[in-house]
């Protein structure tokens, strides 16, 4: 019996070892399994240093950081005329933009890069502000603190919609034009059912 017990001791050991060095495989269509295909392209050739300049991500959309926002001169070089902030500390009821920098329309909201957080909710604001921009034949500029999750966010769920594509060509266009994006895995999970609620899953 002791001998059995002992095999049997070592059988499960062998199993567990063997289930922490295979890949865990999620059933075909939930929210598991689009979430590690968005995983395994966010970390495909994983940057290291955050992006150091505004990314244009397509024509009329760029995604960055506090200081991207801040560099007035470089936003006119680029032809940015609209500023989204996502990551609002205060509301400051208007522009901090004085017309002389070419800014002509800014939106802010307060937000957290915390997974638990309904970054989403904000989504409608956002996409009318950028689409009036688009409308109005200007460039926006969508930032948070450093432009990867909450800009990110915005910035995925507007593509999809606004170019009917799938999530996850969203999620290699996004990593091919900005190495570091969406890292906070609440908001990839927003993203996954928002995509499934449009029917652009993949």
């Amino acid at each position: 019996m002791r001998v059995k017990a002992v095999r049997q001791i070592h059988l499960l050991h062998h199993r567990l070892k063997m289930a922490r060095n295979s890949p865990r495989k999620y059933a075909f269509g939930t929210d598991d399994y689009f979430m590690k295909k968005v995983e395994d392209i966010i970390h495909l050739n994983n940057a290291k240093e955050y992006p150091s300049s505004p990314t244009k991500l397509v024509d009329h959309l760029y995604i960055g950081g506090y200081s991207d926002a801040e560099n007035v001169a470089y936003l006119r070089r680029l032809g940015i005329t609209h500023i989204l902030n996502c990551a609002a500390f205060r509301t400051l009821g208007g522009s901090p933009y004085p017309p002389e920098t070419g800014i002509m329309g800014y939106l802010e909201f307060r937000a957290d890069d915390d997974e638990s957080y309904d970054m989403l909710q904000h989504f409608p604001r956002a996409k009318a502000f950028i689409d009036d921009a688009k409308v109005k034949g200007g460039n926006v500029l969508v930032h948070c603190a450093m432009g990867i999750n909450r800009s990110g966010l915005i910035c995925a769920a507007y593509i999809l919609v606004d170019k009917h594509m799938n999530l996850l060509d969203v999620m290699k266009l996004l990593k091919t034009r900005r190495k570091l994006i969406l890292s906070n895995p609440g908001f990839r999970l927003q993203l996954v059912r928002f995509a499934r609620q449009k029917g652009l899953l993949e």
